[in-house]
């Protein structure tokens, strides 16, 4: 958050030379039970245990077979069918999917897809006297390296040195390489992926030292990695989250606008802004409380309940922002200073992380003050703190922000319950986020949980999170190096990275940029505008008109509502956009539930082969069928943009594009695609997510003369109801349409229901490019009529209009949920 202070760990890095000894000694024998391949060697054993067809763990250990306890493991091996084969210099271990070779004079290990195809060569495990454990693979050096988790780089992580240690950074821009989240799982162009099962800190060398060897370094636990193969990144990443778990279905309202500041000061200018905001029209589901809910200065770090002089009645705050749509989301951390109210008894009932010789261990140069971290591995410092937050869930709060968690600031002196800080701190966030969890789903059964929280690793995706790029600074740099942050999260298994929308800090009041980042943020997993603003008025309770009018000009406000009216007017339009879009937006969190599909796809997610898709990172896919080409550089009003492999429509003025091409992009748009041949919903406009039912619907037909079949599913429950997908509460809609020789078919139908499911729905079809009427149009064996306006078409089912001057035709249905077959003979395109 702010005034970073940071510790960084650092490694005397990794053994500069591949290695070709292993640290098993010479083999000496094998054995196989059906389910597992164990190989002695003189000085440690080898295990290889197929978890699926296309999934294998390989674990170094010593003289005995000892797993760590697995934080970040949820699956345990199926039945795979597999064959072992053998001869005097070779052993082979074969699913359908994956082969294993293991030669026995090195044992070094090589993995390949489908029997012949090389993923991986010459694996090896070497240790050090000084306790350091290597990993060493063989690869492809011409192959790119995903994942990883949050750094501001490139998406291509090859010949970079990473640390698996996360990491705060204030005021970072592009080139910071390590952040919040470290997350110890890669996957390559070559369709495989690795994850290292290994919770403690380490480093990664991707092909610096010597470009075809990547390297793995700790002194922390098991030396264990699986190798997860796929025949596309659907596939390695639904793999990987089966392994690591997959995230739950959010709450529908994370979808909508979050509107966020460092930070409210008072109830009642939090009330101000909420007023002012539904005022002016803006759409807003959530606002957010920074530290001042439970202290008048930085100091209260620690309190976690409200400060009584500042909001002196927080539930009817609460309760009053509920009625306007609005939910409240407060601020926490696990660091409390001296200063909070809650400092003495916590210490008194050990609740702390404590040092060598010390209790509780002090971090004098923590920026809030002196403070102590709390040891969340301790049930009584887990009991604790879910008592303060179930208190304020009873208030009325509806989810939580969990802030400083990577722990933002440690020492290698601390001691926890569960040993020291090297060895706890890449699973301290993703222990504080399990605590929530667990609790919630336990004391609040029937709700979806929101933790928006900055850290949290490998498996954080299951306990619902919901995550930030940190401490950004306010600049075009920032921006664009937000693409590639997520991007590369989403390959590492998580699939709601978002920026604070507008910059964090620094830089001064820009116009241009902040309407950049908002248009952006319109397509992001999250919208949440955040910054940090410091007030020219000695009034702590000033906000908006009552800054004092010299420093006006120079604020550069999270809220939308404080700018001037042009920029305001352009927010709206993409906040607006972004609720048009929920239905296609609700049905992405449902794929990342099912399959593990990030919301935001690299541009060439699947088209694979196309090379000049490689690597790109200045565009991305907001599900499978919308390319996004933000404007990342200050006074650009075209760009270039890069095309997978078919046509794109631009949503904007319905232009069809392919390969590559300039378009326009003036400050008031930013260039957005629809793939051809797609079916998109969306819906109309709305205050806030809170009564969206989908009793209407608008379906967009990207119609494409080269496309002659597609298909859309579209989810839909009650947005609340926790596992509602588990337990069929939901309805499947389901859009396609065929395209034969010009005469096209768009079929609807519909699985299941759930409560307060709408029983009849408006469907609006709207189908741009259309050259002219077509010869024929049918609902089943009704022929549909002609509207004679826009306004008509509203109120009239079977109907069609035809709008000749911008080349839509629309077509509005009563659907019942009984299949509709809508056919267009003759619909010829532009």
């Amino acid at each position: 958050m702010k005034f970073r202070i940071f510790c960084v760990l650092f490694f005397a890095f990794l053994a500069p030379v591949f290695a070709q000894q292993n640290a098993i000694g010479k083999y000496q024998k094998h054995q196989y039970n059906g389910k597992n391949l164990q190989v002695f060697g003189a000085d440690g054993i080898i295990e290889i245990t197929p978890f699926t067809k296309q999934v294998f763990r390989v674990a170094y250990f010593g003289k005995e077979v000892r797993y760590d306890i697995p934080y970040t493991l949820v699956a345990i091996p199926d039945s795979v069918k597999t064959t072992l084969k053998e001869d005097e210099k070779s052993i082979w271990l074969s699913s359908s999917s994956l082969t294993l070779k293991i030669d026995k004079e090195s044992l070094l290990l090589s993995f390949y897809l489908n029997g012949k195809t090389p993923l991986l060569k010459n694996h090896s495990f070497s240790t050090q006297s000084d306790g350091k454990k290597y990993l060493h693979f063989k690869i492809d050096s011409t192959q790119s390296i995903y994942g990883l988790g949050s750094h501001a780089l490139g998406s291509n992580r090859k010949g970079e040195i990473l640390e698996n240690y996360h990491q705060a950074h204030y005021g970072y821009t592009a080139g910071e390489k390590n952040l919040n989240i470290s997350v110890p799982f890669f996957i390559t162009d070559k369709k495989y992926g690795v994850y290292f099962d290994n919770y403690g800190s380490g480093s990664f060398d991707l092909g610096k030292t010597k470009s075809d060897v990547v390297s793995y370094e700790t002194n922390v636990g098991v030396a264990s990695y699986f190798v997860v193969a796929g025949n596309s990144y659907d596939e390695i990443l639904n793999n990987y989250t089966n392994l690591t778990g997959k995230q739950p279905l959010p709450p529908r309202w994370i979808l909508g606008f979050m509107q966020s500041r460092f930070g409210y000061r008072s109830q009642q200018e939090m009330m101000d802004v909420a007023q002012k905001t539904k005022a002016e029209g803006f759409p807003i589901d959530a606002m957010i409380l920074d530290l001042y809910w439970y202290g008048e200065d930085i100091s209260g770090i620690g309190n976690l309940d409200w400060h009584k002089k500042t909001f002196p009645d927080a539930p009817k705050m609460m309760a009053d922002l509920k009625r306007m749509g609005i939910k409240t989301i407060p601020i926490t951390q696990t660091f409390a200073t001296l200063k909070s109210t809650n400092y003495q008894s916590s210490a008194n009932a050990k609740l702390f992380a404590g040092g060598n010789s010390e209790y509780p261990y002090v971090l004098q140069k923590f920026w809030a003050g002196p403070a102590s971290l709390l040891d969340v591995f301790k049930p009584e410092t887990q009991q604790y703190l879910w008592n303060n937050y179930k208190a304020r869930i009873n208030e009325g709060v509806a989810g939580f922000w969990t802030d400083l968690g990577e722990p933002e600031m440690h020492n290698d002196s601390m001691q926890f319950v569960l040993g020291s800080e090297r060895e706890i701190h890449n699973i301290y966030p993703l222990t504080w986020n399990k605590l929530i969890f667990e609790n919630y789903r336990k004391d609040f059964p029937k709700e979806r949980v929101f933790n928006l929280t900055r850290s949290g690793g490998a498996g954080m995706q299951r306990y619902g999170t919901f995550t930030w790029s940190g401490d950004v600074s306010r600049t075009w740099e920032a921006l664009k190096i937000q693409i590639p942050i997520i991007t590369g999260m989403g390959m590492s298994g998580i699939g709601y990275m978002h920026p604070d929308a507008g910059g964090f800090t620094g830089g001064d009041k820009e116009p241009e940029l902040y309407i950049r980042w908002m248009q952006m943020a319109s397509f992001l997993p999250i919208i949440r505008a955040h910054a940090d603003v410091k007030l020219a008025s000695s009034d702590p309770n000033a906000v908006g008109t009552d800054v004092k009018k010299e420093a006006e000009d120079k604020i550069p406000y999270p809220e939308p509502v404080f700018w001037d009216e042009s920029t305001k007017a352009i927010v709206k339009d993409y906040l607006n956009l972004r609720y048009k879009y929920l239905p296609y937006n609700y049905s992405l969190t449902w794929l990342n539930t099912q399959i593990g599909r990030p919301l935001v796809l690299p541009v060439g997610y699947f088209d694979t082969a196309n090379k000049a898709l490689k690597n790109l990172d200045d565009e991305y896919l907001w599900g499978a069928n919308l390319l996004v080409a933000p404007i990342t550089k200050r006074g650009d009003t075209t760009r270039k943009v890069i095309f997978p492999t078919g046509n794109w429509i631009d949503i904007r003025d319905h232009k069809k594009y392919s390969a590559s091409a300039i378009v326009k992009a003036p400050i008031s748009s930013m260039p957005v695609f629809a793939k051809g041949g797609s079916l998109i919903p969306t819906a109309n406009s709305m205050p806030n997510t809170d009564g969206y039912n989908a009793t209407t619907l608008i379906l967009t037909y990207y119609a494409d003369e080269g496309v002659k079949n597609s298909a859309f599913t579209m989810y839909m429950d009650d947005g609340k109801t926790a596992d509602a997908d588990k337990n069929g509460e939901f309805e499947l809609l389901s859009f396609k349409a065929n395209n034969l020789a010009n005469n096209h078919t768009i079929t609807l139908t519909k699985k299941g229901t759930f409560g307060g499911a709408p029983k009849l729905r408006d469907v609006f079809i709207e189908i741009p490019r259309v050259k002219s009427v077509p010869v024929s149009m049918l609902n089943g064996k009704v022929v549909l009529r002609k509207a004679i306006s826009d306004q008509v078409l509203l109120t009239s089912s079977n109907f069609y209009f035809y709008d000749a001057k911008t080349k839509v035709l629309k077509i509005h249905v009563k659907w019942d949920g009984e299949p509709v077959f809508i056919k267009l003979n003759s619909l010829m395109l532009q």
